[in-house]
C-alpha cells in the first residue's frame, strides 16, 4: 500500500438531460488523486509517470490551456507543479498550494479520455490545512481544455462556459459548479444552464479507497478498460440524443461563436 496523501475514489456519475428530451445514465468508475508532489515515489511503485505502463500518468495530458510550448516528458519526472504555480501566479497572485490533489483519470495501456479533471488547491498558512481553491479542467473529444477556477470557500461558482464541450449543449450556458473537500468522500455536481434552468446535470459521488496493488487490480476488473469505456458511453449517448432530435451545434461555426464573443469583450486581442 502507497503511504502518502495519492489514493483514488470508487463511485458512480450520473447524467441527467432535463431540456429539450428527457435522457438519464449512470454509470460506476473509478479516478486516481494524485498528490503532484508524491509522482516521483509514485513511479515505478504504483503507476508509470512519463512512460508507458498499465496505468500512466503524462504531463502533456494536463495544463494544455497555458500558453507556451510544453517540454518534453521527462519518464519519472513531472514539472506539473511549476507550471501549475507560474498559472496561478497570473490568476491570483501571492497564492503558492502548499499541496495540489488532481483528481483524473491516468491513461490505462496508453490511452486517457478526461471530461473532467480537478485540481484541489491546499492553504496550510491558518492552523489547519484547507482547500482554497479548485481548479476545474474541462476537456473535450476534439484535445481542447479550459480551466475553471473556483476560490470561494463554499466550492461553487457560476460561470459562463464560452467552450465546446457537447454538440447537444450551447457554447453560451453557464456552469454551476459544486464540490466537496475531498476527504473520505467526495461529491461534484456541474449543471449547465441555460437562462437559469438546468439543461444537464452530472454528479459524481465516490468515496476514497488506499493506493495499492491489490486495488489497482480490483478496479481494473470491475471497470476493465475504464478510459475507453468512458469515450465510448460519450458518443453511443450522443447518437440516441441526435436520433432523438436533439439540436445539434457544429464545431466550426461554434468556434466562431466564441471567437467573435472573445472580439467583442477583448478588442485588439487575440484568441
Amino acid at each position: 500500500m502507497f503511504r502518502g496523501n495519492s489514493c483514488m475514489y470508487e463511485g458512480r456519475v450520473s447524467h441527467v438531460r432535463q431540456k429539450p428530451v428527457r435522457n438519464s445514465f449512470t454509470y460506476g468508475l473509478y479516478m486516481f488523486a494524485i498528490d503532484v508532489d508524491e509522482l516521483p515515489r509514485l513511479d515505478r511503485s504504483m503507476i508509470s509517470v512519463n512512460r508507458r505502463g498499465v496505468f500512466s500518468f503524462y504531463d502533456q495530458d494536463h495544463l494544455k490551456f497555458i500558453p507556451g510550448d510544453q517540454a518534453a516528458p521527462i519518464a519519472g519526472h513531472s514539472d506539473l507543479r511549476v507550471r501549475l504555480e507560474k498559472y496561478l501566479a497570473t490568476v491570483r497572485p501571492g497564492f503558492v498550494p502548499s499541496r495540489i490533489l488532481l483528481v483524473t483519470n491516468l491513461r490505462v495501456f496508453g490511452y486517457v479520455f478526461n471530461p473532467v479533471s480537478f485540481y484541489f488547491l491546499f492553504d496550510d498558512s491558518s492552523h489547519e490545512e484547507t482547500v482554497r481553491a479548485v481548479l476545474v479542467e474541462v476537456n473535450n473529444t476534439y484535445l481542447e481544455q479550459k480551466a475553471f477556477l473556483i476560490e470561494d470557500s463554499s466550492l461553487e461558482k457560476v460561470e459562463q462556459k464560452l467552450f465546446y464541450v457537447s454538440p447537444f449543449v450551447s457554447y453560451d450556458d453557464t456552469f454551476h459548479f459544486r464540490l466537496t473537500p475531498p476527504e473520505d468522500s467526495l461529491t461534484v455536481m456541474i449543471d449547465s444552464k441555460r437562462e437559469n434552468h438546468v439543461e444537464v446535470r452530472s454528479v459524481l459521488k465516490a468515496n476514497r479507497v488506499p493506493m495499492s496493488r491489490w486495488e489497482l487490480v480490483r478496479l481494473s476488473i470491475r471497470y476493465p478498460l475504464q478510459t475507453i469505456r468512458v469515450i465510448f458511453l460519450i458518443h453511443w449517448q450522443a447518437m440516441r440524443l441526435y436520433l432523438r432530435g436533439v439540436p445539434f451545434f457544429q464545431k466550426k461555426a461554434t468556434d466562431d461563436l466564441i471567437r467573435m464573443h472573445a472580439q467583442r469583450n477583448h478588442p485588439g486581442g487575440t484568441s
